[in-house]
């Protein structure tokens, strides 16, 4: 049996060689395995897919997780957290304009951590992040609100300091950082992609 595993999206701009040789791996596969709902309903609109495709979530062992589970606070401090690649389909500039127009209307701020290493292999990745450095860099109040940590090995920390995770991709399957906020209880703001 030839199972053909989707586990970010179909949408992504990918090189077509890519494209083609993943379409004809669908055409012959006996199923087709997304990680997403929305991914798998995108592939199941191509008439060959219809019958063999499947979501399957990412898998944790939730029980050893939940031995750093967070613990349940009240107290709202205006922190955000941003966990992944700083890469375009991450959408970090778009996130910073919009946090950019909150504030212009709301007169405040929540502080955002981003954990993540610079996607350098990518040409779109770089000029976004570029264009993020522009924008911070014109915006001191933004700037001081926003600070890029790069990578973490414990993100326990990290859910258990901040108010919500905030996942803004373009396109992406069920990210593994959204898995994560809802295993450890941290509330979720997401694009409709995941």
């Amino acid at each position: 049996k030839l199972i053909i595993c989707e586990r970010n999206s179909s949408i992504a701009n990918i090189p077509l060689f890519i494209k083609v040789l993943f379409y004809f791996s669908c055409l012959i596969s006996d199923s087709i395995v997304a990680n997403s709902k929305s991914e798998a309903s995108i592939l199941k609109k191509r008439f060959f897919n219809q019958k063999k495709v499947y979501a399957i979530w990412n898998g944790y062992d939730i029980q050893k997780m939940l031995t750093n589970k967070v613990i349940e606070s009240n107290n709202f401090q205006k922190k955000l957290l941003v966990i992944g690649r700083i890469a375009f389909q991450k959408n970090g500039y778009n996130l910073l304009k919009s946090l950019k127009l909150f504030y212009e209307i709301n007169g405040w701020l929540p502080e955002i951590t981003w954990a993540g290493r610079l996607d350098s292999n990518d040409k779109r990745s770089k000029i976004m992040k570029k264009k993020m450095d522009i924008l911070l860099s014109e915006n001191p109040i933004l700037n001081s609100k926003f600070k890029l940590i790069g990578e973490v090995t414990d993100i326990n920390e990290l859910y258990k300091t901040s108010d919500a995770l905030i996942h803004v991709s373009r396109y992406e399957g069920f990210a593994n950082a959204i898995c994560e906020s809802m295993i450890y209880g941290c509330l979720i703001i997401c694009s409709r992609v995941c």
